[in-house]
């Protein structure tokens, strides 16, 4: 699984890959597909029910197509959701999906029952418009709806939307965490150069202790020259000696 740091684009990636749950984007194409094909099979259906609602308008014959292609279509979804998020007991999901091909079996029956009153031959039958368009719309009819079903069951569990709200707070969580670990690490960096700092200001200050000493002796050595020029010549002799002493004495306790 990857987890990104906002800040410093740290990638976090274990060692087998991603296994997590995503959205299903394949099922909401399937979802899709099965609506445009439900629009074909509502269509094809028109055909179907114009010879039996002759007495009324056309629109209303494609109204009533779209409506029953729409039902057969939904309650296909209806047995999804139930098996995804409810105990539907196996019985009553066989009752309601056979009463779901029965009814588009029936549904194909109106296509082609002229061609079976008048069958002849299977070469004829097979021929026959009406049986190439009743076998279309009974794939389709088929098709759309367990693929309505299985994508229905899929998208409409709970469970799955549970744990894709859980990943999303466990990835902002470990992208936080990321983001205060780049910033401990900034942290530590800086103590780092801290102690470097420590270090030159140790040194510097060695430095100026010597220069002071040094300074020191210098001071002393021109007070003791101002002293000696101010001094009477018969006692140049003692002050030299005197500051000889010292000379030595320096250079034995200081190195």
């Amino acid at each position: 699984m990857k987890f990104k740091s906002k800040k410093s684009n740290m990638v976090i990636k274990n060692a087998g890959g991603d296994y997590g749950i995503y959205f299903p984007w394949i099922t909401l194409l399937f979802i899709v597909v099965g609506i445009a094909s439900e629009i074909t099979d509502s269509l094809l259906l028109v055909d179907v029910l114009s010879p039996i609602l002759s007495g009324l308008p056309s629109y209303m014959v494609t109204l009533i197509s779209f409506i029953t292609g729409s039902i057969c279509f939904f309650s296909m979804a209806a047995i999804g959701y139930q098996s995804a998020n409810d105990k539907v007991p196996y019985r009553t999901k066989v009752i309601e999906i056979a009463i779901w091909l029965l009814t588009g079996f029936y549904l194909v029956w109106l296509r082609i029952n002229v061609a079976v009153f008048e069958f002849e031959n299977f070469a004829t039958f097979f021929s026959d418009k009406e049986v190439v368009m009743g076998g279309l719309t009974l794939l389709l009819y088929l098709g759309t709806g367990f693929m309505t079903y299985a994508s229905a069951k899929q998208l409409s569990n709970r469970k799955l939307y549970e744990y894709l709200m859980a990943k999303r707070d466990y990835d902002k969580l470990m992208n936080s965490l990321l983001d205060l670990k780049e910033e401990i690490e900034d942290g530590i960096a800086e103590l780092e150069l801290y102690q470097g700092y420590a270090d030159r200001l140790i040194e510097s200050k060695k430095c100026c202790l010597d220069n002071i000493e040094t300074y020191n002796e210098s001071v002393k050595s021109l007070v003791e020259a101002k002293i000696a020029l101010m001094t009477e010549p018969y006692q140049m002799d003692d002050i030299y000696n005197q500051t000889v002493e010292k000379e030595k004495y320096y250079e034995e306790v200081l190195g």
